[in-house]
């Protein structure tokens, strides 16, 4: 493409509340290259070009900003971050009705990060009114317009910035996934291997460190674990910053200060390589594991601990939602309701603690047992909960407790 000064490969709209996924995919796409030889005539890795991302929260009105409108008449495509909020969203309504007027030739695409396409139920739906009609004017009653979608949800990052690429260049998207991988896949040799060399390297910057900066601490191994704790930080910290190289580097060298505090840095370096195509990071706790649980819908993981804790995981990105930590021992067991909106952890105390599974605090506590909860159920009905134990036991309780 061709940009002049004032040329956008396509206009970003999305609503306020989603602004920090409106920052997300304009960094993403402004710093994806298209690999070499995807283009015909074009050797080495470009850009995509410029997008426009309204940085400043205007008030909808019925004729949007001139300077929103002159950026979308310059602008070859749109793309709409989906979600309910943006659903409700006259400024969003407004950007879409004034992209179909003025560049009735654009493609629109629909990035989903929320929500429903097409629902019945308002509450949910992810798209604008407008985004599902064609302009008035354009074909004199109103049409689908059929967007081109993409759901964040299920392709994650890479694969939906490879496909809204090969969107905006009308290009096949199995070729430019296939190149999109071969490139990854030598990235990630090259950072394995610049890793290694550069270890060495860091241990004698922590050592200068630990001698400027800590000579005050007693113990050295102390000021090992902690030095070792600051480089954890940074590697995450340069890892939300998009800076893999560098968040390794942290990494490494936290690993070569301090063996024992491993979970920091093992945790660090498989965000790492999740950010390079490999798998999530681990779910932590403080001891050992006794199990894990999927919830219903598929989206939150709950898994038990000698910790005394029970904690809740995003499935999609390993976040921390919660940590449930009423327990006064290790925790064995858990159960999601068959709605989800509830849960139940059994310990070894031989305590029962059902939880809101929106609030995450908790709602009851069954005590009869004696001896360690072996296991904890919901009925498929939801209203009661059966729970064995050592003592000898099950116990069949009654009640939305």
């Amino acid at each position: 493409m061709q940009q002049g000064a004032k040329t956008y490969r396509a206009f970003i709209s999305y609503s306020q509340q989603d602004a920090k996924w409106g920052k997300r995919l304009h960094r993403w796409l402004e710093t994806y290259r298209i690999p070499a030889g995807i283009i015909e005539g074009v050797d080495g890795p470009v850009a995509l070009g410029r997008f426009f991302r309204d940085e400043e929260d205007m008030p909808a009105a019925p004729n949007i900003a001139s300077v929103v409108e002159k950026s979308i008449a310059q602008s070859e495509n749109l793309i709409v971050i989906c979600s309910p909020r943006s659903a409700q969203s006259k400024w969003v309504d407004a950007e879409i009705e004034s992209f179909l007027k003025l560049r009735p030739d654009g493609k629109a695409f629909a990035f989903i990060i929320d929500g429903i396409p097409n629902a019945d139920d308002p509450a949910v739906e992810c798209f604008p009114d407008t985004f599902k009609r064609r302009a008035p004017e354009a074909e004199g009653e109103n049409m689908p317009i059929e967007p081109l979608g993409l759901d964040i949800r299920k392709d994650g990052a890479e694969r939906a910035c490879a496909r809204l690429a090969a969107g905006l260049l009308d290009i096949d998207f199995d070729a430019l996934w296939q190149r999109d991988r071969r490139r990854a896949a030598q990235r990630q040799r090259w950072l394995i291997g610049g890793m290694a060399g550069l270890t060495a390297v860091f241990a004698c910057l922590a050592t200068i460190a630990v001698v400027l900066g800590l000579q005050a601490r007693a113990n050295a191994r102390e000021a090992h674990d902690n030095l070792s704790a600051f480089f954890a930080e940074r590697a995450w910290q340069k890892l939300e910053e998009d800076d893999t190289l560098s968040a390794a580097r942290y990494a490494l060298a936290g690993m070569h200060l301090s063996p024992r505090n491993a979970r920091l840095y093992q945790s660090a370096l498989s965000a790492i390589l999740f950010d390079t195509g490999g798998p999530l990071p681990p779910l932590t706790h403080d001891s050992a594991v006794y199990g894990a649980e999927f919830s219903p819908d598929g989206e939150q993981i709950i898994t038990v601990s000698d910790d005394q804790t029970a904690k809740v995981w995003s499935r999609q990105t390993g976040a921390l939602l919660a940590t449930l930590d009423s327990h006064s021992s290790r925790v064995a067991v858990a159960d999601f309701s068959p709605d989800g909106l509830r849960l139940a952890t059994g310990d070894a105390a031989g305590d029962v603690i059902v939880w809101d599974a929106q609030t995450w605090s908790p709602i009851a506590k069954l005590s009869d047992h004696t001896d360690s909860i072996r296991s904890v159920a919901f009925a498929p009905s939801g209203d009661q909960i059966v729970t064995a134990s050592w003592d000898g036991s099950v116990r069949l309780w009654t009640g939305r407790s």
